[in-house]
């Protein structure tokens, strides 16, 4: 768990004082430094992968080069793995847009919108974190936790605000069930619900 807390830390304090490219070789060292253009999140799935978000599209690490797994979004800035493998994104919408969570993986676009579930106006994503169904993500425009659950459609569907939650930077769920939030000036760690 300590490691867990330290990593969070990490991001939290990469994410606000460093470049993109100084993120890079900071957390991962200089495999991918030759193609070092910008990016603003790390993920690693249970299997060791590393997943990144470039522009309007989120890529795995491999062998030093960027794959791609998904595209078409606005910013997906916030992504995350459930227990299952699947691959969720939070995408920050453009000014008159929505904001939407939905499955990652999911190659046709049209197809992807009509399953994704529109997050309150003014969320702004900046975190999200799953444990078993449920779906947390850190709303940096309210300072919030906004949760959903997913259904057995693999639907996400909002929930509401949990309460006493406070997040604006960074958001991750522990193996025990518990959350971690970063906000501007803390991170909490919160049990089990």
């Amino acid at each position: 768990m300590r490691r867990a807390l330290a990593a969070l830390l990490v991001v939290a304090f990469v994410t606000s004082a460093c470049t993109n490219e100084d993120r890079y070789a900071q957390t991962f060292g200089s495999p991918v430094a030759a193609d070092a253009s910008a990016f603003d999140v790390a993920v690693v799935d249970e299997r060791g992968d590393v997943y990144v978000a470039v522009d309007t599209r989120i890529m795995r690490i491999d062998a030093g080069r960027r794959v791609e797994v998904s595209g078409g979004w606005v910013n997906p800035n916030a992504f995350t793995f459930d227990d299952r493998g699947r691959l969720w994104v939070a995408d920050q919408a453009r000014a008159d847009g929505k904001e939407l969570v939905a499955r990652g993986r999911e190659k046709n676009g049209a197809k992807r919108r009509r399953f994704a579930t529109a997050l309150p106006e003014g969320s702004k994503p900046s975190g999200i974190a799953a444990i078993k169904d449920e779906l947390f993500v850190c709303r940096s425009g309210q300072r919030d936790v906004y949760r959903l659950h997913v259904g057995l459609d693999d639907v996400a569907r909002r929930r509401g605000v949990v309460p006493g939650l406070k997040c604006d930077r960074a958001i991750m769920s522990l193996p025990d069930g518990s959350l971690v939030t970063a906000t501007g000036d803390d991170i909490r760690r919160y049990p089990p619900r």
